[in-house]
């Protein structure tokens, strides 16, 4: 796995087990800002880095099915 590569899948395994873990506590009944605060912060480092992927890379944008519709 390049670094290139490492970042993304990190940022993206790390956003899977916040949101895993919310979901969890959500259905429990026992959501704490902490793990809300938590989801938010790695869902937003993977918004700007994907993000930033796109742009660098110049990628077209994905058409969204309604658009199409």
């Amino acid at each position: 796995m390049s670094v290139e590569t490492r970042t993304p899948a990190t940022l993206l395994r790390r956003a899977q087990l916040l949101l895993g873990d919310l979901a969890f506590h959500i259905g429990a009944g026992q959501l704490e800002f902490a793990d809300l605060d938590a989801g938010v912060s790695a869902l937003e480092d993977l918004f700007a880095l994907l993000h930033y992927m796109r742009l660098r890379n110049d990628m077209t944008p994905i058409v969204r099915i309604a658009e199409t519709e």
